[in-house]
């Protein structure tokens, strides 16, 4: 990997997006950056690779979302800095929060930098301020102004002058916010007879102010000897499902995925996710595709 890079970009396939941005802003402002999209080129032994990255860069940059978060794979990336730094001392881990997400677990106490909702110029801004090791003004702030008055020397005739207090509004009640429940979440491990692919189909409902939600987390793994271990995935995908498939994807949780949709999986939705991550189709038509796994019999 030749000189020590300032920072390893850590990311899912989901928000290959910001990870890229984020690396094209930095080495844009000087800094040096690894990211897979750009430094795992072909040949490269993916494995130790990232375990080289997540080791040797500086700082570890975690691209924050509900995607990250839910895989295992990142979880691995971000332990080895948090391992080194587990006060943030030295700042080995970088949180930026590019989607709604809430971290938990070890990164709760972390603090991040918020992208959500700020424009491409806000969000450049507070990228490369998120990198300051203090964040101390360029200019000295003004004088307060709001200082109370001086007591006048003279006595204050005692009550006629004074004011009524203004009535006193109770405050206006907390907005209530959404709650959420995970009502059901299953996994199924689907091998082709061959044994060199490997597809993790999961379906997770989600209800929200009685709002049903499933999504499909759909994982790629392959090997070119089925006496070889699985590595990481080729490729990890987040659908939100249609609500037409809702029952479906009920169906499928709770009494398992058909021949014909567990052959498609590991077919034409594993051959079109593959193709989505090198670029060869758009990733929504592979998100459609791994969506039709629901519409086999």
């Amino acid at each position: 990997m030749g000189d020590q890079k300032d920072f390893f970009i850590s990311y899912t396939q989901a928000d290959k997006d910001f990870a890229e941005w984020i690396a094209w802003t930095l080495e844009e402002n000087a800094y040096t950056t690894l990211i897979q999209a750009w430094d795992i080129v072909t040949g490269t032994n993916f494995v130790l690779a990232m375990d080289r990255a997540s080791r040797e860069c500086r700082q570890t940059i975690l691209v924050l979302s509900e995607n990250y978060l839910r895989s295992d794979f990142s979880r691995s990336e971000w332990a080895v800095g948090f391992a080194k730094d587990p006060r943030g001392e030295t700042r080995k881990l970088l949180p930026i929060r590019v989607r709604e997400c809430h971290p938990d677990g070890l990164l709760t106490d972390l603090v991040y930098t918020d992208l959500v909702g700020l424009s491409p110029a806000d969000a450049k801004a507070a990228l490369l301020r998120a990198l300051e090791p203090r964040l101390k003004p360029s200019k000295a702030p003004s004088f307060p102004q709001n200082i109370a008055a001086p007591l006048s020397s003279q006595a204050t005739p005692y009550p006629a002058s004074y004011p009524k207090p203004a009535p006193v509004r109770p405050p206006a009640p907390a907005p209530t916010s959404k709650r959420y429940m995970v009502g059901l979440k299953v996994d199924f491990k689907l091998n082709t007879p061959d044994g060199l692919r490997r597809v993790i189909f999961g379906l997770q409902k989600t209800t929200g102010n009685d709002v049903i939600t499933w999504i499909i987390d759909f994982s790629l793994f392959e090997r070119i000897d089925k006496t070889l271990a699985f590595s990481d995935p080729l490729v990890e995908l987040h659908v939100q499902v249609d609500t037409a498939l809702n029952k479906q994807a009920e169906t499928a949780a709770n009494q398992g995925l058909t021949p014909d949709q567990a052959a498609h999986a590991l077919g034409s939705a594993a051959d079109d996710a593959k193709a989505a991550a090198v670029g060869t189709i758009a990733e929504g038509q592979a998100h459609q595709s791994i969506q039709a796994t629901l519409e086999k019999d």
